[in-house]
């Protein structure tokens, strides 16, 4: 009975000293209550950062606009006019007009290395063209983690 009282004393002493240690808690708040809740802070805080570092892998709509326009064939061949402009998670879907319907395929595939599966496909366009230009649309998944440009 004293064997197991004395262990009990050493157990608790011991869990005093780590609760300090890891914790900070010193004194009557090393307590088994104040280190569960010192260990459910700590997880909360976890989950938040692990979610703040998926936010800033992801790529902005800023960001896609920028890639295609760099991708997009130098504006001295091509004068290309974005008319709509659509971001909604991974799927962008582009309208725009050229003044050279020859320059399509161009456009087409100089987006293919933005696409996730390097398809682009054409879809039908909402506007009309003005006139001398030619409208097109097209559609496609992109990557939306900056760790998978490459």
């Amino acid at each position: 009975d004293q064997f197991a009282s004395t262990m009990s004393d050493l157990s608790y002493q011991s869990f005093k000293k780590k609760a300090q240690q890891i914790a900070g808690l010193k004194g009557s708040k090393a307590k088994p209550s104040h280190v569960r809740r010192y260990i459910k802070s700590r997880k909360k805080d976890e989950k938040s950062m692990k979610a703040a570092e998926g936010l800033q892998n992801l790529v902005s709509a800023l960001d896609i606009l920028r890639k295609i326009s760099k991708l997009s064939p130098n504006q001295r061949q091509l004068n290309m006019d974005i008319r709509r402009l659509i971001i909604d998670f991974d799927n962008v879907s582009l309208e725009a007009q050229v003044s050279d319907a020859k320059s399509i395929p161009q456009v087409l595939q100089a987006l293919k290395p933005l696409s996730k599966n390097g398809k682009v496909s054409k879809v039908p366009t909402q506007y009309k063209a003005t006139q001398g230009k030619t409208i097109f649309g097209l559609q496609f998944k992109t990557r939306i983690h900056s760790e998978d440009e490459g």
